[in-house]
């Protein structure tokens, strides 16, 4: 790993077509960062949200860890089982990390307490992934794929 990556941002989200904002609150004891209803107006013009929402983000950290957010966002939220068994059956949930680089060898890890606690609570993670420096990879160590062929080239297989 070339250093850590240059800012991360961690949100838990929420989502559902009869998602009740408050009643989440309730049920997580949490107020959420963010949150809208079904048919709430869109912001940025005159079409209306398709589906419910709650979001909870951890702080921005630059040059931050993903083990210190994610303990910062479940130690805000129940550690009740059943509760997030629930929440799993009747609503999309998932903690998506936002990480933007300046320079393209960075990393992090995930320490296997923190992947126990998020597996206990039946969540995804899901990665966006940003990169804006203008240094260039040296693409000759790009992974081949067997026939020699750039591994970009050949996309994963849909399931």
């Amino acid at each position: 790993m070339g250093g850590p990556v240059d800012n991360l941002k961690l949100s838990l989200r929420i989502y559902g077509e009869d998602l009740i904002p408050e009643e989440v609150s309730a049920t997580l004891g949490c107020r959420p960062t963010n949150s809208w209803r079904k048919g709430d107006p869109l912001p940025s013009g005159p079409r209306v949200r398709r589906q419910s929402a709650w979001f909870l983000d951890a702080p921005e950290k630059k040059k931050g860890e993903i083990d210190e957010q994610i303990q910062w966002l479940l130690s805000r939220l129940t550690p009740d089982v059943r509760v997030w068994k629930k929440l799993n059956a009747k609503f999309k949930i998932d903690l998506n990390a936002v990480i933007y680089m300046v320079n393209w060898n960075r990393g992090f890890e995930i320490s296997p307490a923190s992947m126990a606690a998020i597996s206990r609570l039946g969540l995804k993670v899901g990665f966006d992934i940003y990169y804006y420096g203008d240094e260039e990879p040296n693409h000759s160590t790009e992974p081949t794929s067997p026939a020699g062929t750039s591994a970009a080239e050949h996309p994963p297989r849909q399931p």
